[in-house]
């Protein structure tokens, strides 16, 4: 099951000059509840970066399968430059005809690193976090439901500004069994405000792994994605100049290696760009100047708006028009372009110029979850009282598909299939987790033109979770 999360998702995020991408998913510490959680980010042609998480309700290879539909569409009409809204549209349509799609929650978000410009859209999901050396700070959902409820299509908008660190998350990461929703994510928002104002390193790569290290000391009971991109000032181009010989190019191999390491490339794209690089200067000095020490050879090299590493290597020597019988040379060109290197090989006035263009990108790794300590738990309680109208009142946690299952049999009974309004009184429910929020929504859903009302004491575990989630319910206060 796990091996077939891991190949759904993305193996590694997009690095563009004015945003470092980093991402982490974490399984649950129990096999059986691995699946449904998915992150992803891509730069678009205008160099805007789209970014999302979501949350299939359940686990297993059902909610997997799931997730990996609504990604595929999500990103694709993202990378279509189609609006938030119009790409949570295209979901919300695929939702409407797949099994096990209703009540999945996602954030989307698209950041315009030439102003900072953060915009995003939540269907009962939590709003990004948002750090800075001042903390951390919560952006408010944008007020809709889960896929298959109630929504408008609103956006939300921030400006960050440039050190400022943005992060998407799923539930997991807040969502525990002896922890109300509001507090889980009191928790989350204080351990964050404290690596922003403790003088850590705030790099994208070092706050997924902090946050996850210190929120996740008794392990997650559900997967855990984490998307971060730090705002950021473009990083310097590379710029070298070799005046001499063969011998040189081992300066040339490490100077270009460090440069790749601190941009964020992953570590085989930098030997592929290592090995392509040292091949053209090599070419530049052998073939440029005919062996020759003293002739110049100069190699910039720069992170592009559109996630690529542009690289050039110029001489001012004289083109030799290859030999149709090269013997045992001229295989380097061929060499680089087998890496799967973009090589292109120019005649200028003065010398000559190759190129090599490759994605920039980071890889990323499956982080191991924490054993998770047992949490025994007080089964959920379904009791039916008789009024003037029909109510059903749940107390005790409601987080297990057959609770659930239960729930949503003895309210069709109760309002003989909808021909009785019903009330479901969640006044006493210890814990409502997602599956139990995919539930009540069905229930709304389905009601038509009767009703059903869903009863919470503001403030509760269940009304807290209610409110993430967009549900609307009755305050009974």
């Amino acid at each position: 099951m796990l091996r077939l999360q891991e190949a759904l998702l993305p193996t590694s995020v997009p690095l563009l000059p004015h945003a470092d991408v980093a991402a982490t998913y974490v399984p649950a510490s129990r096999p059986q509840d691995v699946g449904g959680d998915w992150f992803d980010a891509a730069s678009l042609a205008d160099g805007r970066l789209v970014l999302s998480v979501g949350d299939v309700v359940g686990s297993g290879l059902d909610a997997v399968a799931v997730m990996g539909q609504l990604r595929a569409v999500l990103s694709a009409r993202l990378f279509e430059s189609a609006s938030l809204p119009q790409a949570v549209d295209a979901v919300e349509a695929l939702a409407s005809r797949t099994s096990g799609a209703f009540a999945t929650t996602l954030c989307a978000a698209t950041l315009d690193p030439a102003t900072g410009t953060l915009d995003y859209l939540t269907r009962g999901h939590p709003g990004p976090l948002v750090l800075s050396a001042r903390g951390a700070r919560r952006l408010p959902p944008t007020g809709d439901g889960p896929l298959g409820t109630r929504h408008g299509g609103a956006v939300g908008s921030t400006r960050l500004e440039v050190g400022d660190t943005v992060l998407l998350f799923t539930d997991g990461l807040f969502e525990h069994p002896d922890l109300e929703p509001g507090a889980g994510l009191a928790r989350v928002l204080d351990v964050a405000d404290g690596l922003a104002r403790g003088g850590r390193d705030l790099s994208p790569q070092r706050l997924c792994a902090d946050l996850t290290d210190e929120l996740g000391i008794r392990g997650f009971a559900d997967d855990v994605t984490l998307l971060a991109v730090r705002y950021r000032s473009a990083p310097a181009s590379l710029d070298l100049e070799l005046t001499g010989g063969a011998e040189r190019l081992g300066h040339v191999r490490a100077a270009f290696g460090d440069w790749a390491h601190d941009l964020g490339l992953a570590r085989e794209d930098r030997r592929r760009l290592v090995l392509g690089v040292s091949e053209l200067v090599a070419n530049a000095v052998e073939h440029g100047y005919g062996g020759r020490p003293g002739g110049p050879v100069r190699v910039h090299a720069e992170l592009t708006g559109t996630a690529m590493v542009l690289v050039s290597v110029t001489d001012q020597g004289t083109w030799r028009e290859p030999t149709p019988h090269p013997g045992d040379r001229g295989r380097g060109l061929s060499m680089s372009a087998a890496l799967g290197l973009r090589i292109e090989l120019g005649i200028e006035p003065g010398g000559t110029r190759a190129t090599i263009e490759t994605p920039a990108r980071r890889a990323l790794q499956l982080v191991p979850g924490h054993p998770l300590d047992t949490v025994v738990s007080e089964p959920a309680r379904l009791t039916i009282e008789a009024s003037d109208h029909a109510v059903v009142h749940v107390s005790g946690p409601l987080t297990s598909r057959s609770t659930a299952l239960r729930l949503a049999a003895e309210v069709r009974r109760v309002s003989r299939n909808g021909l009785v309004p019903v009330q479901v009184d969640v006044r006493k429910v210890t814990h409502l987790g997602s599956i139990g929020i995919a539930v009540l929504e069905e229930l709304l859903e389905l009601a038509g033109a009767h009703d059903v009302q869903v009863v919470a004491t503001g403030g509760s575990a269940a009304a807290q979770a209610l409110e993430l989630a967009g549900t609307p319910f009755t305050d009974a206060r």
